[in-house]
């Protein structure tokens, strides 16, 4: 359901409305407290120390930091943060 939106009506994460920063600012919580999790709730001996599940883990890691800072910025230029 995250999906939706960004395939059927990506617009609505940049045309300032209320609807569409919060929106956007969920998106970007919901990106954080998973990469947060990736490091600090989920076990380390799950991927350290094996090589394609630690590469698996920093690739996944760079895209939810890419998709939480996305998100953050169409929240700021919803708000008007950002021109």
């Amino acid at each position: 359901m995250m999906g939706l939106p960004c395939l059927i009506q990506p617009g609505i994460f940049v045309l300032p409305t209320a609807a569409g920063a919060w929106l956007s600012w969920s998106f970007a919580a919901f990106w954080l407290i998973r990469l947060y999790s990736q490091f600090f709730v989920y076990r380390a001996d799950l991927w350290r120390g094996k090589r394609m599940e630690t590469v698996v883990h920093w690739w996944f890691s760079f895209l939810w930091t890419a998709l939480a800072g996305l998100f953050a910025t169409c929240g700021a230029v919803q708000l008007g943060w950002l021109a």
